[in-house]
């Protein structure tokens, strides 16, 4: 078992894990993807464009797999360092062409598994949220994913302390948000709770399971 950087030719396996892991999660399954049993192809879509901006975004961001003693990709996370500086300019266009991506991606090929209403209920529920976080500097787990076949055997949990072990030698808190029913295994690092990304008169994300926002003080 070894844990390294995503390289490019682990993106179809990362969005396999993905795609599989966040089947019944509460906000990317029911949620986001009500169609997903008549449409199954169509999920990974989603991961593909997500992927696809974080990859992109900057040195800030790290794609970090887990590989069993086979070889096989086995667990993905996505770890983001927050610096709290504006984005340059070159950040703001990066951005804008991967948005238009994206959006020219969906046209042609669009995501039938989807609520396309409920796909970008997160972004616009961010200021409900914000807040509830550390101020930058900060360290944010954005995803965490572990393949179903190989779940329980501490893979998550490697894949966590990578990114904590990162925040605790500069000095910086660590947050994540959480899916539902993962708030234990999270709080073995992250021992505060500050809320629910779902909270919030007239927030999109309004009844949906899980969402708790745990932060790792300094």
């Amino acid at each position: 078992m070894s844990i390294r950087p995503a390289t490019r030719k682990d993106i179809p396996s990362i969005l396999h894990i993905l795609t599989t892991a966040f089947w019944d999660e509460d906000a990317v399954g029911r949620f986001m993807h009500p169609h997903r049993d008549k449409y199954p192809n169509d999920v990974s879509k989603y991961w593909r464009g997500v992927v696809r901006e974080s990859w992109w975004r900057g040195n800030h961001h790290w794609q970090i797999v887990i590989v069993d003693g086979e070889g096989v990709v086995v667990g993905f996370a996505g770890w983001v360092f927050v610096d709290g500086n504006p984005p340059t300019l070159y950040q703001t266009l990066l951005s804008l062409s991967l948005h238009t991506y994206t959006f020219l991606s969906t046209l042609l090929s669009p995501n039938r598994a989807s609520s396309p209403k409920n796909l970008t209920a997160p972004s616009r529920a961010l200021p409900f949220y914000t807040h509830k976080l550390p101020p930058p500097p900060r360290y944010d787990l954005e995803t965490l994913a572990v393949h179903p076949a190989h779940q329980g055997r501490g893979y998550g949990g490697l894949l966590v302390q990578w990114g904590v072990d990162r925040a605790v030698g500069e000095g910086v808190p660590a947050a994540v948000v959480t899916a539902e029913g993962t708030e234990a295994f999270y709080g073995r690092w992250f021992g505060r709770r500050a809320g629910r990304v779902t909270e919030g008169v007239g927030n999109p994300l309004a009844g949906v399971r899980g969402g708790v926002v745990m932060v790792r003080d300094v």
